[in-house]
């Protein structure tokens, strides 16, 4: 039973895009990340028979957010599934980029990692 005392239990993870310090002062283009984490974990009905992950970012540092953007993590039995989210924007401060994860489904939630597929621009 993955609840809080009968309620609903929310999860939260956060990090920063790079290290500090690795940042050459252009604008960057953050395409798309890929959440690596168990998938297939659905339940057969109910909240969590889709249970789905949301992805918002900041570019200051964690003051202000982006809106919420919700992708599904499988349901039951897809364990093929992949968890990505598509045109993530751009930024100047990559240094000052931070992405968070959050749900609310009551199921299993295992992440291994995730990977960030992003360029420099010229500008």
């Amino acid at each position: 039973m993955y609840a809080d005392n009968g309620g609903i239990q929310k999860w939260l993870r956060s990090w920063r895009a790079l290290p500090t310090g690795q940042n050459n002062l252009k604008r960057t283009a953050h395409h798309s990340l890929q959440l690596d984490c168990e998938t297939g974990v659905g339940l057969n009905d109910g909240q969590g028979s889709d249970p789905q992950v949301m992805l918002r970012w900041s570019d200051d540092g964690g003051h202000t957010w982006s809106n919420e953007h919700w992708s599904p993590v499988g349901k039951i039995g897809a364990y093929g599934h992949r968890t990505f989210w598509r045109r993530l924007g751009m930024t100047l401060k990559l240094r000052d980029r931070v992405y968070e994860l959050s749900g609310t489904d009551p199921v299993k939630i295992t992440i291994m990692g995730a990977e960030l597929i992003l360029s420099p621009t010229n500008a």
